[in-house]
């Protein structure tokens, strides 16, 4: 089995092993599309691709500092080469050549968690998909003003609203495409927003003075009286500004009987209506995460004005490099990290310690689930070390 980096020529075939995994149709390949640079697939001896998955380099957010991350999309193999590894292999490769550029995260949507759990990989965060019967939007009174963007107009509000937007948010992504080498902000508001044209809209919120403050992207689903409009992607810098959007939506009202969007985690949607039995909330687990460069990771941590220190006993069978025994110091807030050959007082997987970095969990969540038999000291450092964070991962990848 040979794993690398496909050719431009090899784009098509990856096209067909994805087509075939995904049971759809294989689109045709323009000549601007550049993202076979972005995928690695698993040869079989004779040459045959087996495998391929997307490697989709970003910049995020983790504890107050932008570090490189590695998005895993794409993933799929042809039928009659299952169960060969191969995709374990791409993973190998993929995550090394992460470890060795100094991303520190990597991300991705399972098809199933217990899957990329032998990669590594946790829960990474938790959302909220909230359906908003349109009587419950008439609570927020419309002010300022919406235009709806069409292909040609400046970007420059919409990137200035979300910058402010993903502020404190682990795991949201810069969408500068000098950062990524990609042009995300193009490919979310590119030229298919033609007036008439297509059933998606793209509506920039500004407040009585005319700044902008929120973006919303929409698409309605369904027919009749069971249309709803899916709020796919949105942001707002201020709790006002949040009104003001949540003002305008309202104003759909005449189209649709509802309004769907996913909300972070800590934004609590039973306390944002005033009928909270009318609106239907589903708790949902999206997206895994993994950390990539251990040391990196931990040097982010954080916790004003405590000092103290603790061993971190660490195992990553994928990444080895990150396994052994980690100090973590604090002195006044601020994190020093180092190996060790001090015995570790907190034993734990790459998966669990993803989470506790990134805040998906806190420490004091994590004792809910396991008995790490530490005494009261210990865990009230960690309890500091480890709170509950916000976060937000939502690049479609």
């Amino acid at each position: 089995m040979q794993v690398r980096p496909i050719t431009q020529a090899e784009h098509e075939r990856a096209q067909h092993v994805k087509s075939t995994a995904f049971l759809r149709v294989s689109q045709d390949i323009s000549p601007e599309d550049t993202s076979w640079r972005q995928i690695r697939a698993a040869f079989d001896d004779d040459g045959t691709m087996m495998s391929c998955v997307h490697d989709m380099p970003f910049v995020s957010q983790l504890n107050g500092r932008m570090v490189g991350m590695c998005g895993i999309g794409g993933v799929a193999s042809l039928p009659e080469y299952r169960r060969r590894g191969s995709i374990r292999a791409i993973m190998q490769h993929i995550l090394d050549d992460a470890y060795a550029r100094g991303d520190v995260l990597s991300t991705l949507y399972p098809f199933s968690f217990a899957y990329y759990r032998k990669f590594g990989y946790e829960v990474a965060q938790a959302i909220n998909a909230v359906t908003i019967p349109m009587s419950q939007m008439a609570h927020y009174a419309p002010f300022g003003t919406a235009r709806a963007f069409a292909a040609g107009d400046d970007l420059a509000p919409f990137q200035a609203v979300y910058a402010q937007f993903i502020k404190g948010r682990n795991l949201a992504c810069d969408r500068d495409d000098a950062q990524t080498g990609r042009p995300l902000w193009h490919s979310w508001l590119g030229s298919k927003f033609v007036p008439g044209k297509i059933r998606e809209y793209a509506y920039l919120w500004r407040d009585t003075d005319g700044t902008p403050g929120a973006y919303a992207l929409v698409c309605p689903q369904g027919q009749g009286d069971d249309t709803a409009f899916e709020v796919y992607d949105y942001a707002f810098v201020s709790p006002r500004a949040f009104r003001g959007l949540m003002g305008f939506l309202r104003l759909l009202d005449g189209q649709a009987s509802s309004i769907r969007i996913r909300l972070p985690e800590d934004m609590a949607p039973h306390t944002l209506f005033p009928q909270p039995y009318d609106i239907t909330v589903s708790g949902q687990p999206r997206g895994m995460v993994r950390l990539v460069h251990v040391e990196k990771a931990l040097h982010t941590l954080a916790a004003p004005g405590l000092t103290g220190e603790v061993v971190l006993g660490v195992q990553d069978d994928m990444l080895p490099q990150n396994s052994g025994a980690w100090l973590l110091s604090l002195e006044d807030g601020h994190a020093y990290v180092q190996k060790t050959d001090k015995a570790s007082v907190f034993n734990l997987n790459i998966g669990l310690l993803s989470q506790l970095v990134c805040g998906t969990l806190s420490f004091e969540q994590a004792t809910y689930l396991h008995d790490f038999s530490l005494d009261e000291e210990q865990t009230a450092f960690l309890t500091r070390v480890f709170p509950k964070r916000k976060q937000l991962l939502i690049e479609r990848f």
